[in-house]
């Protein structure tokens, strides 16, 4: 933790800069989040020299993901790749990890990730994790999209008016109760438990959002906003009530979500781990960063 500034400068020259792997980033989404397992993440170093290293996650949600963990990270350096350092790092993590009655690991998909799966999805990068025991599922990818919310003529052109009449989209003020229920009939598992976590952090009202029926009754729709580490939006989980769904209410949700985002002044946004390029593509949005599925059995 102390050489955070060596390990940024190894993610800079190992990681596309396109998934903004800072010293920031490494800060928030790793080391000081309440999931980080110290104990399973090392580094390896040559006099003087970071050559490599790997950080761990443990969810913090026995009964959602029980004996579970997450390969939040991995780095090498350029030219000591193909040296077996990368299988070392994954070697000593795993044991640490049995040690301590995990069962799976998962590459990426970690609350506040880097990677919603393993990246690039190129035949080098699969093959590493394949040689050491991965189940690599590249015949089914998904994307982070990215869009820009100030300058975006998609969403000039969008008629809200006609769902106006019908629903309303507007900032969490307080509905506690109302979304929590929504989420437990429509998405209960990890939906629900990271809206329950961003409100017990007092996550800002302004960056959560409800779609209600006209009356402000019934909680039809949820979306969750939050800020980048590198100053990007960022948009989702979303989600609308499948009695709702069919009706355009979706187009219709994003768009209030998305002028939410610019209200906040956010620019460019980020849409993470979806495979609806269509739908959010109806906005400027468009593939920015390629996943796959890798996990190991323990």
């Amino acid at each position: 933790h102390s050489d955070i500034e060596c390990l940024a400068s190894l993610c800079q020259e190992t990681i596309p800069s396109h998934y903004y792997v800072t010293k920031e980033a490494l800060e928030q989404k790793l080391f000081s989040h309440h999931c980080f397992c110290e104990e399973a993440s090392y580094s390896l170093w040559e006099n003087g020299e970071c050559l490599g290293f790997i950080g761990v996650k443990i969810p913090d949600c026995e009964d959602l993901l029980p004996a579970t963990a997450w390969l939040s990270i991995l780095a090498v350096k350029e030219e000591a790749q193909r040296n077996g350092y990368g299988s070392l790092l994954l070697e000593k993590a795993q044991s640490t990890l049995k040690e301590m009655g995990i069962q799976k690991w998962i590459v990426g998909q970690d609350f506040f990730c880097f990677f919603s799966g393993l990246p690039e999805v190129t035949e080098k990068l699969c093959g590493f994790f394949r040689k050491n025991n991965f189940v690599v599922t590249d015949d089914f990818v998904y994307y982070d999209l990215e869009g820009n919310v100030q300058k975006n003529p998609r969403m000039e052109a969008f008629a809200a008016e006609p769902f106006d009449t019908q629903w309303t989209a507007c900032a969490y003020r307080g509905e506690e109760a109302a979304l929590l229920a929504f989420l437990e009939q429509e998405f209960p598992g990890r939906w629900k438990f990271e809206v329950e976590c961003a409100l017990k952090e007092g996550k800002s009202h302004q960056e959560i959002m409800l779609l209600w029926d006209k009356a402000r009754t019934e909680v039809l729709g949820f979306c969750m906003l939050s800020k980048e580490p590198d100053g990007r939006g960022k948009l989702g989980p979303i989600g609308i009530a499948e009695k709702a769904r069919g009706k355009g209410v979706g187009e219709y949700f994003l768009y209030k979500c998305l002028l939410q985002l610019r209200t906040l002044g956010r620019d460019r946004v980020n849409i993470d781990w979806t495979i609806l390029t269509k739908f959010y593509g109806k906005f400027g949005f468009l593939p920015e960063r390629t996943y796959c599925g890798a996990y190991k059995n323990l």
